[in-house]
């Protein structure tokens, strides 16, 4: 196990990887400039038209969840000089149907009824809490959350053997029948059926 998390040493990989983050880092930072230039358009031609209040202002914690919150949080300071550049003092107006694509969104866990911020209602959290509970019992938390993991585990395993039946196998089996077939001297082009 040492072995395996010991750093990498090797001055020719470290540099390699250094670039190719600097580079990483250059292609996201266009790519948020060219995302919040498209939001700032459609936010000038919807406010225009009357349609203010289907936008929410991403950096005003008065109107944000705590999940809003913690993705105004993670925004790189560039795109952020962007969004202050573009938006004034209109903040960062995004539609309400557009957040979770803009700034990305949490995926959902039965682990938030329990704990850190949620969409979920506290009404509905502590409603979750209670039944499972009272179905499970005190370990509800911890049995909830293994059956989860588990759960995604399989679908991952079952979308990999969907991927590979589907597509590699199918693959592979065309590759070695021609090849077999140019074996015994029938012409390539003939091997091909259209």
């Amino acid at each position: 196990m040492i072995e395996k998390l010991k750093q990498n040493d090797h001055l020719g990989e470290m540099v390699g990887a250094w670039a190719g983050r600097h580079v990483e880092e250059a292609m996201a930072e266009e790519f948020n400039k060219k995302l919040v230039s498209a939001l700032h358009k459609i936010w000038v031609r919807d406010s225009q038209r009357g349609r203010r209040e289907e936008f929410v202002d991403l950096s005003d914690d008065s109107q944000t969840s705590q999940i809003q919150k913690d993705a105004w949080a993670m925004i790189p300071k560039e795109a952020k000089k962007e969004i202050k550049r573009l938006y004034g003092e209109d903040g960062f107006m995004v539609r309400h149907d557009m957040v979770d694509n803009s700034v990305g969104f949490r995926g959902y866990s039965i682990s938030e009824a329990w704990t850190g911020p949620s969409n979920m209602s506290p009404e509905v959290r502590k409603a979750v809490r209670d039944m499972a509970t009272l179905v499970i019992g005190k370990n509800a938390f911890r049995v909830l959350v293994t059956a989860q993991k588990g759960l995604q585990a399989g679908v991952s395993v079952a979308k990999n053997i969907i991927l590979i039946l589907s597509v590699v196998v199918p693959l592979a089996n065309a590759v070695s029948n021609v090849g077999q077939l140019m074996m015994q001297g029938i012409v390539t082009k003939d091997c091909i059926i259209v």
